[in-house]
């Protein structure tokens, strides 16, 4: 788990407190700057994943293609695969 992932986890956790006492107080302002803060928290969660997997997959499938080549983009892979249909 990385700095990103733990410092959502901490927002969702102090979001989701926010959010309780909101609701036990009856404070409405409160509860909803808790349940902002809370999925403030879980998207930053949710990125960090994302980012933490794209760091691990890297996008080497054993081709010698250089990452930030224009071959390896999505882009370039569907190019490549339309002039390969047309031969």
């Amino acid at each position: 788990m990385n700095s990103k992932q733990v410092e959502g986890r901490a927002d969702e956790a102090k979001g989701k407190v926010k959010e309780v006492a909101g609701k036990a107080s009856g404070d409405k302002k409160t509860e909803y700057k808790g349940k902002t803060e809370k999925h403030g928290g879980k998207a930053e969660t949710v990125l960090a994943d994302v980012n933490d997997d794209a760091e691990k997959h890297d996008g080497s499938n054993g081709d010698d293609r250089k990452r930030g080549n224009k071959d390896d983009t999505v882009l370039g892979e569907l190019n490549d695969d339309d002039s390969k249909d047309k031969r």
